[in-house]
């Protein structure tokens, strides 16, 4: 048929469509607009190849949207639909054992579906990709947000494609019946508290037009896109309209700005300034990310001192349980910060000894003295105080004797570190603690004993004791395999364990790009 879709694109090469944040556009033919409409939208139409994408868009923030479901149609007929971690084929829902080891399913037509559930979700369809993640935080009444990418090559883009990644017009008109959402996602709005909100706001996302936080703190948050001018608007737009410290993760995990800006002036190199932002965290069976960017492991069983940071009144300690065969990993955090003492455990959160977990797990919790806790789901919780953000992620599984672990990321500006700083952030030393005020109670977790000879360096091919295959564990880790250090950690958890679970702290992280060509499907049954 004759080309008339009207867009300019190479004869060769891949074209890109997103819709991400609250939401904003990537057409494909690179070009930027954002719409906040809600209801059910068209993503893309592509009629030559039977495919088809749609949204239905909810409230974020303040007087902005964010998709919060999307139906995916293929050429044969079958649907994919994905709303918050719940993925459904042909209104079936995909469970964890309906993927092989690598997380995937065939679908009919030489289809590929990969779930990493609760995080993102991937169909590739001939030389056609969806990528659907996962985003989870209060900015949206229903609790999370899902960014949505299209990647075909050019070449196979067709002349009656229609949608959102070809413009805005005439896409901005909401669908009546969204064929491929049935079951729309109950999310009221709230026109008229936003409309008052943003009175004589005319440029969300500037310094004058910042109605949820402090342009300077939304700044901060979006330095990881500093170097991207369209990102870099686009996410101080969204930090600007919600007070939800995730706002920037939309864009945190593309990998637009890898390396900081070389300097202009003057010819003889500067030395590069310390990142604003300075992370340290504790994750996996635990491995240790410090301040200062370097990493390290510790196995070792009981209480430990996480960080201490004096000059903010800043306090963590953490039990390391048994986790595999001769590992450990975080069962409790105690927290003191701002004054207030929080224990967080499996399924409870508890301040001053009260528990103060919300129905469903979905809210905001002050807890006093400036400090706010914010739950989305039962996997993660953010405790904000300041400018300090700690967040943690619940993991479930048979590789820790407990029947779960949890991960610790802490974020705050470098220049807030005190000197007199202590604990596992700033020091290889374990710092063992007999007794905590923070963990009164520890939990209960019996020793494991290893292997009377338990070989090193665990998590090599010579060195896997709970698997036969050592390429179990890298089928496991695959999604990140791109970076080193991180891809050890995690092949040492899966050879500590044979826990399906075990590449869980690793794989959300979302450090490495996908491949342009699909992976083989495996063999059918």
């Amino acid at each position: 048929p004759p080309i008339t879709h009207g867009l300019d694109l190479p004869p060769d090469g891949t074209c890109l469509c997103h819709s991400i944040g609250d939401p904003h556009f990537l057409t494909l033919d690179a070009k930027n607009f954002s719409f906040q409409g809600v209801g059910a939208y068209e993503l893309i139409s592509l009629p030559c190849l039977g495919l088809l994408v749609q949204t239905q868009h909810c409230p974020w923030g303040v007087g902005a949207s964010a998709n919060a479901q999307v139906g995916i149609r293929l050429e044969d007929g079958t649907v994919v639909t994905i709303q918050d971690a719940d993925v459904r084929v042909n209104g079936r829902q995909v469970e964890r054992t309906d993927l092989d080891p690598a997380k995937r399913l065939s679908l009919p037509g030489g289809a590929l579906l990969t779930a990493d559930l609760g995080a993102s979700t991937q169909v590739t369809v001939g030389t056609v990709r969806i990528d659907v993640r996962l985003r989870t935080g209060a900015a949206s009444p229903v609790g999370y947000w899902l960014d949505v990418f299209v990647e075909i090559p050019c070449q196979d883009v067709c002349g009656r494609t229609s949608g959102f990644c070809i413009g805005p017009d005439p896409a901005s008109e909401a669908l009546d019946s969204p064929a491929l959402l049935p079951n729309l996602v109950d999310c009221p709005a709230d026109a008229d508290g936003s409309a008052r909100r943003l009175q004589g706001c005319e440029e969300p996302g500037t310094e004058d037009c910042c109605p949820e936080r402090s342009f300077e703190l939304a700044d901060a948050l979006c330095q990881v896109v500093a170097c991207d001018e369209v990102a870099r608007r686009e996410c101080l737009a969204d930090c600007c309209l919600s007070a939800d410290p995730s706002c920037g993760e939309s864009y945190r995990d593309r990998g637009l700005c890898p390396e900081p800006p070389p300097p202009v002036s003057p010819p003889a190199p500067a030395p590069a300034p310390p990142p604003e932002i300075c992370r340290c965290h504790s994750v996996g069976d635990p491995h240790f990310k410090v301040f200062d960017g370097g990493s390290f492991s510790y196995q070792g069983l009981g209480v430990h001192e996480l960080v201490s940071l004096p000059c903010l009144n800043l306090t963590i300690h953490e039990q390391h349980c048994p986790w595999g065969t001769g590992a450990a990993a975080n069962a409790i955090f105690g927290i003191y910060i701002g004054g207030v003492k929080i224990v967080v455990l499996e399924a409870t959160t508890l301040v001053d000894g009260t528990d103060v977990t919300p129905p469903n797990n979905q809210g905001v919790v002050s807890a006093g003295d400036g400090v706010e806790i914010r739950f989305s789901g039962v996997k993660q919780i953010v405790i904000e105080a300041g400018t300090v953000l700690i967040t943690i992620r619940r993991r479930f599984g048979s590789g820790s004797s407990v029947g779960y672990w949890l991960d610790v990321t802490i974020q705050l500006p470098c220049d807030e570190i005190c000197e007199d700083t202590s604990g596992f952030c700033v020091s290889r030393d374990p710092q063992g603690l007999e007794t905590s005020a923070l963990i009164p109670q520890p939990v209960d977790c019996e020793p494991v004993e290893p292997p009377p000879e338990l070989c090193e360096p665990v998590g090599t091919q010579d060195c896997c004791p709970a698997r036969d295959d050592f390429t179990e564990a890298e089928k496991l880790c695959e999604a990140v395999a791109c970076d080193a250090v991180t891809y050890g950690n995690c092949l040492a958890d899966c050879c500590y364990s044979d826990d399906p679970g075990c590449a869980d702290s690793y794989n959300d992280l979302d450090l490495c790009d996908f491949p342009l060509s699909p992976p083989t499907p495996p063999p059918t049954p």
